[in-house]
This record gives C-alpha cells, sequence and structure tokens, in this order.
C-alpha cells in the first residue's frame, strides 16, 4: 500500500540523525541544538491516485 510505504519511510527520516528535518530546523532555531530528527508523532500521509476517464 502506497500510503503504509510513505509512512514507514517519514518514520525512518524521522529517526535519522543524518537527515536534516524542518523539525530538527525549529528546534535548532530555539536553541536545541544537538535535536536531530523528525517528530515521530506526527506522520499524516494523505495518497490521491488519478485515472484518466475517456468515454
Amino acid at each position: 500500500d502506497i500510503a503504509d510505504v510513505l509512512a514507514e519511510k517519514a518514520q525512518e527520516i524521522g529517526r535519522s540523525t543524518a537527515v536534516r528535518s524542518p523539525f530538527a530546523d525549529a528546534a535548532h532555531s530555539f536553541g536545541y541544538t544537538t535535536y536531530t530528527g523528525g517528530k515521530l508523532d506526527d506522520v499524516t500521509v494523505v495518497v490521491s491516485i488519478v485515472h484518466s476517464y475517456y468515454k
């Protein structure tokens, strides 16, 4: 399922100490200079599959 794969990848990246994330960047701007990763409890995935319809 596409949504499951995307959510798992987001969690993997969020746990990474080598990847910059918007959440870590914001934490750094507030003085949390050792924070790495993402916000693991806030992952949302929306998938839309669009098909052409011809009459």
